[in-house]
């Protein structure tokens, strides 16, 4: 399922780059996967070898003021 819907962003993106999409078409599609992998976080992590209470953490960020955090909410 999560390589489905990576290669639908990926076809997104390729569409962005192309003119046939819009930055709002974007953000939609960002939306869209958060909410999809929301939906699918139960059943990841039930599957894991790890758990959300292992103590991993990861820093993830975007620059200060910066709009363009698709890439980092579609990573986290």
């Amino acid at each position: 399922v999560i390589d489905a819907m990576n290669a639908g962003m990926q076809a997104i993106g390729q569409r962005f780059n192309c003119f046939e999409y819009f930055v709002g078409d974007l953000i939609y599609a960002g939306e869209i996967y958060t909410q999809a992998l929301n939906q699918l976080r139960p059943i990841l992590m039930h599957n894991s070898p790890h758990s959300e209470s292992d103590n991993n953490k990861v820093i993830l960020c975007t620059v200060e003021g910066d709009l363009h955090d698709i890439g980092k909410n579609i990573v986290k």
